[in-house]
């Protein structure tokens, strides 16, 4: 997982916010690690397997790693990398 500038970052449900991450020179495909919460402190997960080479999304999985209260699944919140925005990213760098 790469070192993220900002942490702790607060989003709503609809919402976007950039994420800032440094790239690895040496890898064509790296996998995003995003993890946050949920009102209820159950913890979650995102992970994105991206080919930085060709600035596509391979595959995306969402998961609870952490659960504290139950909740239901169409309660849950997901956090999604748009392969548009990870393009628009890429080449700003």
């Amino acid at each position: 997982m790469w070192p993220f500038k900002k942490k702790g970052i607060s989003i709503q449900p609809g919402e976007s916010k950039d994420l800032f991450f440094e790239i690895p020179k040496d890898k064509e495909i790296e996998e995003i690690v995003l993890n946050y919460d949920d009102k209820y402190g159950n913890k979650y997960e995102t992970r994105a397997l991206v080919n930085f080479k060709e600035r596509k999304i391979i595959r995306q999985s969402y998961s609870m790693i952490k659960k504290i209260k139950d909740c239901p699944e169409e309660d849950r919140p997901r956090l999604v990398v748009h392969e548009k925005d990870l393009e628009n990213y890429l080449k700003e760098i």
